[in-house]
């Protein structure tokens, strides 16, 4: 039986990263030092994973790419990234929200979303609010590229893939 490649993008917050799970279990991993570089980054730290398990691009089953809430720039890089390599490579895309990986990773859903406001999981929904208005909010949380490309499979698995060219990035409204 061979085996089902999934790369995971993370470029949603100021940490980003790659990882290549084969089947369910990760097989390589990079993250991008804190500074916004997704740009310059992503591509290398792709061909990077890819070497070292010994693939091409062609050898990808599933691109699943964060598709925030998170900084509007790192989200399209990511979104245009995964949505390239999967027209290009042919191979399927699912996104995923921010707030499910770090979820997802038992962390408290809620992301820097800088200028002194947080994206966060509420009851009615996903929103950006206020630090001050979150006093005894648990620390923030990161996205990892290994749990996007855990929930994107799990997501493929359950109900197959999204349109590539429909995959969009999830900006949520800052209120002032």
């Amino acid at each position: 039986m061979t085996a089902f490649w999934t790369l995971g993008i993370e470029t949603a917050t100021a940490v980003g990263g790659v990882a290549l799970l084969r089947d369910a279990a990760t097989a390589a991993e990079r993250t991008f030092e804190r500074g916004m570089i997704h740009g310059r980054a992503l591509a290398p730290a792709i061909e990077a994973v890819l070497r070292e398990c010994g693939l091409s691009p062609r050898d990808i089953g599933l691109v699943a790419v964060d598709v925030g809430p998170g900084s509007h720039t790192g989200v399209r890089v990511g979104v245009a990234a995964a949505q390239g390599l999967a027209m290009g490579a042919g191979c399927a895309l699912v996104g995923v929200g921010s707030l499910d990986a770090v979820a997802a990773d038992g962390a408290f859903p809620a992301i820097d979303a800088g200028r002194r406001r947080v994206f966060v999981r509420l009851p009615e929904g996903d929103a950006s609010v206020a630090v001050e208005s979150l006093a005894s909010l648990p620390a923030f949380g990161t996205p990892r590229a290994a749990t996007v490309a855990r929930l994107g499979l799990e997501k493929f698995r359950a109900r197959g893939a999204d349109d590539p060219a429909a995959v969009r990035p999830v900006y949520l409204t800052v209120a002032p």
